[in-house]
């Protein structure tokens, strides 16, 4: 037999250590900051306050509370981040909506282009005389394009909302001539 018997003590056990899961969520600059702020003023980590949030959140019925009671700063966090995803959204939308008017508008003027457009000449001083014309055309084109855009000009505004617009005709017979008919210019 051991004449030491081994001593024994009773250790208060450490709580186990909570796994924590990697969750990215995206916050418009304005929210971050506020949230940066405030996690500066209280000396927190940002993970740490959102994570308070979430689980006062959950803790208090999950958002479901009367009309009457207060929002809590998670709903408000819900709200604000919900608005700002509204907002992206929707100037997305008026973005590719504007490259896709833009698009169509610049392949019916290269079609029509095509169509009308008169062969180069086999002459090499006649196609330099209208490369040298060409060019001062295009410079006046890209100066008149600057001159629209730093008014605030916009090609999108000139055409009517997609749910307001009709569609168009097609032109009558013998009522005239087109540009794509050779009749106008280019």
């Amino acid at each position: 037999m051991n004449p030491n018997p081994p001593a024994f003590s009773v250790k208060a056990a450490a709580p186990p250590k909570v796994r924590r899961q990697r969750l990215g969520i995206r916050l418009s600059q304005p929210l971050l900051r506020r949230l940066r702020q405030y996690a500066a003023a209280k000396g927190r980590k940002e993970s740490a306050i959102i994570e308070d949030l979430v689980a006062e959140h959950l803790a208090s019925g999950g958002g479901r509370h009367t009309e009457s009671s207060p929002s809590s700063p998670i709903d408000r966090l819900v709200a604000a981040i919900n608005d700002d995803r509204a907002t992206r959204a929707a100037q997305l939308c008026e973005v590719l909506r504007a490259v896709e008017l833009l698009s169509e508008a610049f392949g019916r003027f290269v079609g029509l282009w095509m169509a009308t457009a008169a062969p180069l000449p086999a002459d090499e001083n006649k196609r330099a005389a209208i490369r040298k014309v060409s060019a001062a055309n295009y410079e006046y084109f890209a100066q008149a394009v600057v001159a629209h855009f730093s008014r605030g000009h916009r090609f999108a505004r000139d055409l009517p909302d997609p749910e307001q617009a009709t569609p168009p005709r097609a032109p009558r017979a013998g009522g005239g001539t087109s540009s794509a008919q050779g009749g106008g210019k280019v």
